[in-house]
C-alpha cells in the first residue's frame, strides 16, 4: 500500500510554474534561502496579479507588503548569514539591527531565536516586523494564545484569526466534556426532585 501510494505521489505531475503555491514557493526561496529582495518581488507581484483570490496571494501581499516597509533597509537581508552575529553584536541600537536579527533567527534554535527577536520587539520603527515573526513562531509551535497576543501586538489580523480559530478547536473538546458533565448533573439532579415530590 505504501509503495502504491509512493508511485502515485511520484508519477503526479510538478506543480505548473505559475501555480500560487509554486510562485509562492519561489519568492520565498529567493528572499529566505537566496536573500535576494530584487528577485522575489517580481515573483510576489507576479503571484497576486495571477492568483489575487488564492491564499499564498494573501501572503504575498503580506511579504510585499512587509519588504516595501523596508524601503533601502531591506539590503539586510543580502548581509551574509557570517556576519549577522558580528552585526548585531556590534550596532545594537542600529536601525537596521532588528532586521538583521530577524534573518539571523531563521537559523537558530527556536529558544535561541525568540530570544534573540524578543529583545528587539521594543524597537520604534522595526518592533512590529519583529513581533509578526514572534507571532509566527509561535504558532508553528502551537503556543495559540501567545501566539495570538504577539499576532494582536504587530496588527497581524490573519494570524490572530488563524491563532483563535485553534484556541478554539482546542478547547472545544474540553468544553464539550464540561457541557456533557453539566448535562447528566442537571438529569440527576431533576430525578432526584421527582423521587422526593412522589
Amino acid at each position: 500500500m505504501v509503495a502504491l501510494l509512493a508511485c502515485l505521489i511520484l508519477a503526479a505531475p510538478p506543480p505548473a510554474p505559475e501555480a500560487p503555491e509554486a510562485l509562492w514557493d519561489a519568492a520565498r526561496v529567493a528572499l529566505d534561502h537566496e536573500r535576494d529582495v530584487a528577485a522575489a518581488v517580481p515573483l510576489l507581484r507576479r503571484l497576486i496579479a495571477v492568483h489575487p483570490d488564492s491564499r499564498p496571494a494573501d501572503r504575498a501581499r503580506a511579504t510585499l507588503a512587509r519588504v516595501e516597509a523596508l524601503g533601502d533597509a531591506a539590503a539586510a537581508w543580502a548581509l551574509p548569514p557570517a556576519d549577522e552575529d558580528r552585526f548585531v553584536a556590534a550596532h545594537p541600537a542600529a536601525g537596521i539591527t532588528p532586521l538583521v536579527a530577524l534573518r539571523r533567527s531563521t537559523a537558530l534554535p527556536e529558544a535561541e531565536a525568540l530570544a534573540l527577536l524578543r529583545a528587539h520587539r521594543g524597537d520604534g520603527r522595526w518592533g512590529w516586523v519583529v513581533e509578526r515573526e514572534i507571532g509566527r513562531r509561535l504558532y508553528v509551535e502551537g503556543r495559540f494564545v501567545d501566539a495570538w497576543r504577539a499576532a494582536d501586538a504587530a496588527g497581524d489580523a490573519g494570524r490572530v484569526r488563524a491563532s483563535l480559530r485553534m484556541i478554539a478547536w482546542r478547547a472545544a473538546p474540553g468544553v464539550g466534556v464540561l457541557l456533557i458533565a453539566a448535562g447528566l448533573w442537571w438529569v440527576r439532579r431533576r430525578r432526584r426532585r421527582r423521587r422526593r415530590a412522589t
